[in-house]
């Protein structure tokens, strides 16, 4: 997939290849959500017969580490994490000796698919006065810079490859190629949050989980995770004057903080995933954090019944993260390696659960989050079985546009998941047209 001499295998698979855009911003959290490491989630009866998941359904394991205290008044993410993409630069991968990319698939047709994103615009209905695709590429240059070679969030990442097989539960809730039973390759992209290929691992920021599953004889389906419960804005409009309020002054070289904490006290949520990141130590692998899908999705069940869900991809081998002492002490660069020497023993796992709405709970903010109890049910098994050997790869020609799956998995009417393909677009046209 990477080419031999392009890639660390799992031990297990014998050298067995796999044949052939994010969000940085969590999903849903609010105070009756405090995600627990560890812990099991019970579904209720009533509510597990709702969705049609059976009385007495468990999940699995849990969520991220809850807040403990509130950080001070005004903190907010900072301006990297935001829309994650999945990828690196866009740039050629490694090349085999007969002067062809690396042996994993490029995406089918990226180009042209960014170029009739940008001439749509928004990826859905759009609400009044939402802004263009066009607007929050810029809204992040005004902060970051110009776009040039990096994605403006998640630029520093690792590719990967491996495969997604569903659970029974997984193919009789969507009708999607993905969860049909098979294992179905996967081009995975575990990314660090920030706007730099620099970025510290170390950081308190969101880890990336990217996905585009690759069903033979159908078309892929992406997906852009990260390491924390909620997103950092409940709308495109907050976001988008999230980081324009961010935006240096010419005169000084640093952003007003009196406008940004006027913004921050007049729309508080989009304060609540600083929050959550401040008082949550970063993860102490790419293997030990779960990753949120954070957006609602409708599910098309073989029954016909269509369900509103979210997703967690909860890590097999359990939620571990940095000491304090730690986060000192390691190197700014260290979370790709200890992956590839991870992968190289066994290969790392992953467990898709999907969560399932009660009364009350909001289906179209992401800044909320349900609660814990809510029904929950495993769908499917996600394995890395390859990592790249060093920067770059097949993720970094990905945008992961494609977030729905119709007819198995289809848009809610989440403004935020409606507007993130687009931005993606021109986000991977501008890095394209770089030399």
């Amino acid at each position: 997939m990477f080419g031999r001499q392009h890639l660390h295998r799992g031990a297990d698979h014998g050298g067995a290849g796999i044949q052939p855009l994010q969000v940085d911003a969590p999903a849903g959290f609010d105070q009756r959500s405090r995600h627990r490491e560890g812990a099991a989630h019970g579904v209720d009866g009533s509510e597990g017969r709702r969705w049609g998941l059976g009385a007495g359904r468990h999940a699995g394991k849990s969520g991220g580490a809850g807040v403990k205290e509130a950080s001070p008044p005004g903190m907010v993410p900072p301006p990297g994490p935001g829309i994650e993409e999945g990828g690196g630069a866009a740039r050629p991968g490694p090349r085999t000796p007969a002067g062809r990319t690396d042996h994993m698939p490029a995406a089918r047709g990226a180009i042209p698919a960014a170029a009739a994103m940008i001439a749509l615009g928004l990826a859905g209905p759009a609400a009044a006065q939402a802004p263009t695709a066009v607007q929050v590429i810029e809204a992040f240059e005004g902060v970051v810079g110009p776009i040039r070679t990096h994605r403006p969030s998640h630029a520093k990442g690792t590719c990967a490859a491996g495969s997604f097989t569903a659970t029974p539960e997984g193919t009789r809730l969507s009708v999607s190629p993905v969860f049909g039973g098979q294992a179905v390759p996967a081009i995975i992209r575990f990314g660090v949050g920030g706007s730099t290929p620099t970025a510290s691992d170390t950081a308190r920021s969101t880890r990336g989980l990217s996905i585009r599953f690759q069903p033979p004889g159908a078309a892929p389906w992406d997906m852009a995770n990260i390491s924390a419960p909620i997103f950092g804005a409940p709308t495109p409009e907050a976001f988008v004057e999230n980081l324009r309020v961010r935006r240096p002054d010419p005169a000084t070289g640093r952003p007003d903080q009196a406008r940004i904490d006027a913004f921050v006290a007049a729309n508080p949520k989009v304060a609540l995933q600083g929050r959550w990141l401040a008082a949550t130590l970063p993860p102490a692998s790419f293997a030990s954090t779960p990753y949120w899908g954070v957006n609602t999705f409708r599910f098309r069940g073989a029954d016909g019944e269509v369900r509103p869900a979210r997703w967690v991809f909860e890590p097999a081998a359990g939620v571990a993260r940095l000491t304090e002492e730690q986060m000192r002490s390691l190197p700014t660069d260290f979370l790709a390696e200890e992956l590839r020497g991870r992968v190289a023993r066994a290969p790392v796992a992953f467990d898709m659960v999907l969560q399932f709405p009660g009364p009350g709970d909001d289906l179209n903010d992401p800044t909320m989050a349900w609660p814990d109890d809510r029904p929950r049910t495993t769908v499917g098994r996600l394995l890395v079985t390859e990592v790249a050997a060093g920067p770059g790869g097949a993720c970094d020609r990905i945008s992961y546009l494609a977030l729905a799956n119709a007819p198995g998995v289809e848009f809610s009417d989440d403004p935020i998941l409606r507007a993130r393909p687009a931005p993606y677009a021109v986000s991977l046209s501008k890095r394209s047209q770089q030399p």
